[in-house]
């Protein structure tokens, strides 16, 4: 079964790019080779873990048919050095994310035992970012996204990722599960608050629900940081906080 494109890229589609060919052959190279063709790749979410939470990252794929297992390939790399040192990591450990399986909306992962909750998240989240993906099977259990809400962070910004370049109006989106359903968001830099809002999901209160926004800023190019958080309704400090850094460009 065939998988294509992602269901929650931050644009109407993949994000694409092309790996440029190599350098033209010098006079001692062999003559009568055909240059091998560009690869074009997309934009996906990988899922690693910070604080016992599921947290979406960026990877650049091969764009084609095998498009999901490229993404279990990607996760079962883990996070990069930067990342790592950014807080992030992995529960997939030694687990063979091979010979996945597509039918009917779900992803068979084959015969996996003694896999993790946290694992389980990562797995399910990374692959049910594709339309043709609804649910997810580990082992004897058929898992989607409500059943992991114990790994899922109260506000979950999956749109921009960290490190990705935006310009104004920066598009913001994700789910949550806030009381009221409410919970805000501002764009930083060096501790200024450039901009702010506050959004209202689809629910709340004990049921996630999902949230969009569109923040104007006017600032030069360079770092920014988004920060979404909820108020605490008992003392108005800020509460289950998400810092995003990103690159503003004019």
């Amino acid at each position: 079964m065939l998988i294509a494109g992602c269901g929650n890229s931050s644009t109407s589609g993949p994000t694409t790019a092309t790996t440029a060919p190599g350098p033209a052959p010098g006079p001692s190279t062999v003559t009568g080779t055909t240059p091998a063709a560009p690869t074009t790749k997309i934009a996906i979410r990988i899922y690693f873990v910070r604080d016992g939470r599921v947290a979406p990252v960026r990877r650049l794929v091969p764009a084609g048919p095998a498009v999901g297992q490229a993404a279990l390939d990607a996760l079962a790399g883990g996070p990069s050095g930067d990342e790592r040192a950014g807080g992030l990591s992995t529960a997939i450990g030694a687990l063979r994310l091979t010979g996945l399986a597509i039918q009917n909306g779900e992803a068979d992962l084959g015969p996996l035992t003694h896999v993790s909750q946290l694992a389980e998240g990562q797995l399910v989240y990374t692959l049910t970012q594709f339309p043709t993906v609804r649910k997810v099977r580990i082992g004897d259990d058929v898992l989607d996204r409500s059943d992991l809400e114990d790994v899922t962070p109260v506000i979950l910004v999956d749109s921009p990722l960290p490190g990705e370049t935006v310009s104004s109006p920066i598009e913001v989106r994700g789910t949550s599960n806030t009381f009221e359903a409410t919970h805000q968001l501002e764009l930083r830099r060096n501790g200024k608050v450039l901009a702010q809002e506050t959004v209202t999901a689809s629910s709340g209160s004990g049921e996630r629900g999902t949230w969009s926004a569109t923040i104007d800023v006017d600032a030069p190019a360079g770092p920014i940081e988004l920060v979404a958080y909820e108020s605490s309704a008992e003392d108005g400090s800020r509460i289950h906080v998400v810092t995003i850094p990103l690159q503003l460009r004019r």
